[in-house]
């Protein structure tokens, strides 16, 4: 169970706050609000993309944002890696809280203390996901789900059709993952496998580990509450700054959850700003 706690909040124990854990809502835990898990057969590149081409948006990748400098003047500029110079009215940011974290985007002037406070306090987890697709299914056919005695991951089989079988890793064990070398990854799990399987013959086709916490681009996983965080941290993150002109969205703007709250809020926030947009022609 408390592996199970770690996997699930990203984080060690030592680090999620007990109070939240026992008396509050952790991020997601509503069951109905959440919905059922869902995978995309096509990836979430696939999700974006029909967005892409169903609005016409003008999407510019390729594009690392280093500076974002807000006025008084009513106009906000972002500057890239490239040297490039964007001038824009409002800008809403939806980068990882890691990133935030790690100050990989500089402001000018800085961002209130407030809102910097809130961003040092929540926490932001380490999770990875490990994909195995073998040349045939050595597992009872009826299994969803299982566990190996002394491994500390379940094994999901999440393609039966294709063979795959994963697992999520977090806390420690996924730190510890990112930092060894695939090889001894992979030797680990296929020892556990054989040892649950001493009978079975299979052989490891394909594989991929995810690596966030090492992402330049997300540099963690997900949002959990820390120590002495609650939900107004969640609020605090998401409430606009530097002159009204920053906007926030992204998981750790809100505590429903993780992908759709990411969605939800980014919906959130492009509403309050096409409202000061109509407020504006109005006036």
């Amino acid at each position: 169970m408390l592996i199970g706690k770690e996997e699930y909040e990203a984080a060690d124990l030592n680090r999620i706050s007990a109070r939240q854990h026992f008396f509050g809502d952790s991020p997601g835990d509503d069951e109905e609000e959440r919905g059922e898990d869902m995978a995309l057969k096509r990836g979430y590149g696939s999700l974006i993309q029909r967005i892409v081409e169903r609005f016409a948006l003008p999407i510019q990748l390729n594009t690392q944002v280093t500076r974002i400098v807000t006025s008084a003047s009513n106009r906000a500029q972002i500057l890239t890696k490239n040297g490039e110079t964007i001038q824009a009215k409002y800008i809403l940011i939806t980068v990882p809280l890691g990133c935030l974290k790690q100050e990989t985007i500089s402001f000018e002037p800085s961002l209130p203390q407030w809102k910097q406070n809130a961003i040092d306090a929540m926490g932001f987890g380490d999770t990875d996901k490990i994909i195995l697709q073998f040349d045939k299914t050595f597992w009872d056919s009826k299994l969803t789900t299982f566990y190996i005695a002394g491994a500390s991951y379940p094994f999901t089989v999440s393609a039966p059709k294709k063979r795959i079988l994963e697992f999520m890793i977090g806390g420690t064990r996924a730190r510890r993952m990112e930092a060894s070398k695939d090889e001894n990854t992979i030797a680990t799990i296929l020892n556990d496998l054989k040892r649950a399987f001493p009978n079975q013959n299979f052989k490891l086709e394909r594989y991929r580990i995810s690596r966030w916490t090492a992402d330049p681009y997300a540099r963690g996983s997900y949002s959990y509450y820390a120590f002495n965080t609650s939900l107004e941290t969640f609020e605090t993150l998401a409430r606009e700054c530097c002159y009204n002109q920053l906007f926030w969205a992204g998981e750790h703007t809100s505590s429903g959850g993780s992908v759709h709250t990411a969605f939800a809020t980014g919906q959130r926030e492009a509403k309050k700003i096409l409202q000061r947009f109509e407020n504006k022609l109005n006036y």
